[in-house]
């Protein structure tokens, strides 16, 4: 038989044909193959059926132990097959992924708060899995929405709950609970915390981009508990907040995760037992383009990123009264 003059164009043969034409040639077996493609025995004739009439030719042909293919099934065996394979391997090795293997610059912006957090262990877990990475670490602004959207940062952490448009994604890394720092020989060190404390003395307010510039957490949160709490200072800075009280009677509102090892002088103490769940219920969450949500590369770096806060929140547990 003259398979040129036979067949028909190709582009008109249905590819998961080609796939139950390889399974059958492989099991010779209409049963056997109808079990590993997961569909019936009628549904596998059908298509051997169709099969045949697209090539013009039996395929296979009925033997005592089973089918036998014909000579043109064997040569299209050898193209179909060396094609399945080939597909398969491609496809799996989208899959694969090997942080050493990474050579090129990755950005990540991160909340002021945060990035004081987990900078230096972030750091480390990354160029100890992925030494060629080009890092750079910014902070959030305002124009991270944006620059997620122009893929100009590949991902972003902040608080729950910042405002973005349907093509970035979101998804929660951690809880955290809230607590307050003030110096160590602060008139509240050494007593037991009441919410009617905060109002005698004034706040240093941590400003986050995108999330509080407009209002003041705590402020809002306590006086719907009947506190009148007064903001001393605001800043988009941290550091300049734990200098200011440090020096002054002033505290800051913050949260488990911040680094209180690395701060001696300072206290932290847990007031979550003095407010209702619901009003703090916030986590830290990654935002990235949709494009990446199933990116081998930023689900590696999140659960990084995620490791390390959970990591920082334990250690502060250690360290904060509660």
């Amino acid at each position: 038989m003259d398979y040129s003059m036979t067949h028909r164009d190709a582009n008109s043969l249905d590819l998961n044909m080609l796939k139950l034409f390889v399974v059958l040639y492989q099991e010779k077996n209409m049963r056997k193959a109808a079990t590993r493609l997961h569909v019936s025995q009628p549904a596998v004739s059908h298509s051997l059926k169709k099969l045949r009439e697209h090539f013009d030719d039996q395929l296979f042909v009925k033997v005592p132990k089973g089918l036998e293919p014909t000579p043109l099934a064997h040569q299209i065996a050898e193209v179909a097959i060396s094609y399945i394979e080939g597909l398969t391997r491609e496809l799996n090795s989208l899959t694969e992924f090997d942080p050493k293997h990474i050579n090129q610059t990755v950005r990540i912006a991160i909340a002021a708060p945060i990035l004081t957090c987990v900078t230096g262990s972030l750091h480390r877990k990354i160029k100890e899995q992925a030494p060629n990475i080009q890092l750079e670490i910014v902070t959030w602004t305002h124009q991270t929405p944006h620059d997620l959207e122009q893929n100009k940062v590949m991902l972003a952490i902040n608080y729950s709950e910042i405002p973005h448009s349907k093509q970035i994604y979101s998804k929660k890394l951690v809880d955290f609970s809230p607590t307050v720092i003030f110096r160590k020989d602060h008139p509240l060190a050494s007593k037991e915390l009441e919410l009617s404390d905060f109002g005698k003395f004034e706040l240093a307010s941590l400003i986050i981009p995108g999330w509080n510039d407009e209002f003041v957490y705590a402020v809002e949160r306590l006086k719907q508990y009947g506190v009148n709490a007064k903001v001393g200072i605001r800043s988009e800075v941290l550091l300049a907040l734990i200098d200011i009280i440090s020096k002054t009677d002033m505290y800051i509102s913050h949260n488990t995760l911040f680094p209180i090892q690395h701060f001696p002088h300072l206290k932290m103490k847990s007031v979550a037992s003095l407010v209702a769940a619901e009003d703090y219920q916030f986590s830290i969450n990654s935002y990235y383009h949709i494009k990446d949500r199933h990116s081998n590369l930023v689900n590696w770096l999140c659960g990084l990123i995620k490791e390390g806060l959970q990591e920082q929140m334990d250690t502060s547990a250690c360290y904060c009264d509660q």
